[in-house]
């Protein structure tokens, strides 16, 4: 099954082009010298060419079933949550819109929840849970890209918010420190692959830390502090030892990179979290959270209906403002589905953290457990970093459907059959 993608042309395009939506593109602002025309959102919209793929993409697997009469698809218990996503974030919001304004039409956000549903079932549908490791290599590549490109920005780019600003590539970069932290941590004991995934990630360190503290995601930075100390429960003692001489060796690594990058600018930059009034993108957040809140107030049960635009309670006279989305995912929730779609959305994040502990505790060997604490990692420094970034209206919509997915083959996923899962990954991570 190892090569089955190499072996199948259609396959290995979904694969390609799969690996291509999850790394490429970011914030339009900044000067890459990688940036594809057709890639990019079109004119007065944000449907572009990574929309056609992401649209293609589960057309190809479906017909790539079909012609190999494979018709199995793996179980999830994301499956539930994600449905009752689609209808109190897409579905009802959809058609009370079209009730309020009377006319049939297509809004702007069109292009966000239904597309992180989509990206769920597609991703499901291009991979089997033998495909764990190439998931895993994917994200590497993709971490390696972030950080090409991030350098090259550097040299083209005056960076006054950040190298690579997209809250995807936040995530990506924080994933690529939590990567380094616990392939440390845990030994190979004789897994090749897994040895070799470890000194990739080593060998990136160093520059992702550098991207990272240049990108000034602070959202991920936070995220990053609160879930590493969360997942030190869940490593043994030697662990536990190992993982605070890495974070002590990596320190001077991270000096550095802020001095380089402008350890007044850093300072400055990542201190708007404490006082917002002073700089101008917390002072936003400030104002639309304020909007969104007294909006509440208003529809407090089943929220306002798409394309609804922010109130403006303040006073205050804004030039720009999001006025869709605001930059705190459970407030858009909020905002578009109300109490009763929160209480969802609350058991949609429970679910899907209860599933990461438990491919933790369910890890029998030091490869899958490596892969388990990391996906455990990115699943408490997504939600963490979703109090100030609007989840669903970045490329997070593609990411983190890839990570549900992921995390949801790995031994322990499944509370049924779970015995056999793993000893058929461990039997096979031992043959690789």
């Amino acid at each position: 099954m190892k090569d089955r993608f190499l072996r199948d042309p259609l396959g290995f395009l979904m694969v390609v082009l799969g690996t291509f939506i999850l790394g490429y593109g970011g914030v339009g602002l900044l000067n890459t010298p990688f940036r594809i025309k057709f890639f990019e959102a079109w004119a007065g919209a944000i449907f572009s060419g990574i929309e056609i793929i992401i649209l293609l993409l589960p057309c190809l697997a479906i017909i790539r079933r079909i012609v190999s009469n494979d018709f199995y698809l793996s179980p999830s218990r994301m499956t539930g949550p994600v449905v009752a996503l689609a209808f109190y974030m897409a579905i009802i919001p959809y058609f009370r819109m079209v009730i309020e304004e009377g006319t049939f039409r297509i809004p702007m956000e069109a292009n966000f929840v239904p597309f992180f549903i989509i990206m769920f079932f597609a991703w499901r549908l291009i991979f089997h849970p033998s495909d764990i490791r190439l998931m895993v290599w994917i994200l590497l590549i993709c971490i390696g890209y972030r950080c090409v490109e991030g350098i090259a920005i550097w040299f083209s780019n005056d960076i006054i918010w950040g190298l690579l600003t997209g809250w995807r590539d936040g995530l990506f970069l924080s994933m690529g420190l939590s990567g380094a932290l616990f392939a440390y941590v845990i030994k190979p004991e004789g897994e090749v692959w897994y040895a070799r995934m470890r000194k990739m990630l080593f060998i990136m360190a160093p520059v992702v830390i550098f991207i990272f503290i240049a990108s000034m995601r602070r959202s991920y930075m936070v995220g990053l502090v609160v879930a590493i100390p969360v997942l030190l429960f869940y490593l043994r003692p030697a662990e536990r030892k190992r993982l605070l001489t890495i974070i002590v060796l990596a320190l001077p690594i991270f000096i550095a990179a802020t001095f380089v990058v402008g350890a007044d600018r850093f300072t400055e930059r990542v201190g708007g979290i404490a006082t917002p009034g002073q700089e101008s993108s917390a002072a936003w957040r400030i104002i639309e959270y304020y909007n969104v809140y007294r909006m509440a107030l208003d529809r407090p049960l089943f929220g306002w209906p798409w394309g609804a635009a922010f109130i403006n309670y303040t006073g205050i006279e804004l030039t720009w403002l999001n006025i869709l989305v605001p930059h705190n995912v459970y407030l858009y929730v909020v905002m578009r589905s109300g109490l009763v779609g929160l209480a969802f959305f609350l058991w949609f994040v429970w679910r899907y953290i209860r599933l990461s502990i438990d491919v933790v505790k369910g890890a029998l060997s030091p490869g899958y457990r490596f892969i388990a604490l990391w996906m455990a990692s990115a699943t408490l420094i997504f939600f963490f970093a979703g109090i100030t970034n609007p989840v669903f209206a970045s490329k997070l919509i593609i990411l983190v459907p890839f990570l549900m997915t992921l995390t949801s083959f790995l031994p322990g996923a499944l509370k049924k059959n779970a015995v056999g899962t793993k000893n058929s990954l461990v039997l096979q991570s031992r043959s690789g």
